[in-house]
């Protein structure tokens, strides 16, 4: 096992601090490598590192600008509370990858939190679009199901919420759970979970590479 499939593991099985002395030595054996300095980044924020997280995922962006790259530092300033930097960075991600539903929801966030809720309402309902298209490729997919419907809670679709999540928990009960969590929390109250790591990967199913 090479130090960087070394770092998933320890990454995967929750040894956070041993992923970052993984992901690190790959970024000192490969300083050109963005991917090593995006999966340090990412191995930081789980430790709750912010401002190495951040260094970490400007110098992946440095070498070769990504989405995921962009949505996590986005991620980061929106939990320091930083919406207009966040709002810039979610921005970039979508300029890099227009078609992640995810993307739109994050800035419709940090539209919200800068009070401007025309704009938010706007990325919300890109949010929707995006996600409607994924369900068109993947009808029965429970995830993109149950995300549909915390998208459509936002821009006050609550029917057709209520129908997309019940078909989501019908469909897989354990891979909707996330969702249902922030759906049920976000139908009680006008605030929502807090922002995921992007790993680069296709979470909300907009693009399929298969």
């Amino acid at each position: 096992m090479n130090h960087d499939q070394l770092g998933q593991f320890y990454y995967r099985t929750g040894r956070l601090a041993d992923a970052v002395e993984s992901f690190t030595r790959v970024t000192e054996l490969r300083p050109d490598s963005a991917p090593a300095f995006q999966r340090l980044g990412i191995a930081y924020m789980a430790l709750g590192d912010k401002s190495r997280a951040t260094d970490s995922l400007e110098r992946a962006i440095a070498i070769s600008p990504d989405a995921a790259s962009y949505s996590n530092l986005g991620t980061i300033y929106y939990a320091e509370g930083r919406f207009e930097e966040a709002a810039d960075a979610y921005r970039e991600a979508i300029r890099l990858r227009p078609h992640r539903a995810i993307y739109h929801r994050n800035l419709g966030d940090a539209y919200r939190h800068l009070g401007r809720p025309e704009d938010a309402r706007g990325e919300y309902l890109e949010a929707v679009r995006h996600m409607e298209e994924a369900l068109g490729v993947n009808p029965n997919d429970p995830r993109a199901m149950a995300l549909l419907a915390v998208y459509e809670m936002k821009v006050g679709r609550r029917d057709d919420a209520e129908r997309h999540i019940n078909r989501a928990l019908a469909v897989n009960p354990s891979m909707a759970a996330v969702q249902a969590r922030e759906y049920r929390s976000q139908a009680h109250s006008h605030d929502h979970a807090h922002h995921h790591h992007d790993h680069g990967h296709s979470h909300d199913h907009a693009h399929h590479h298969h």
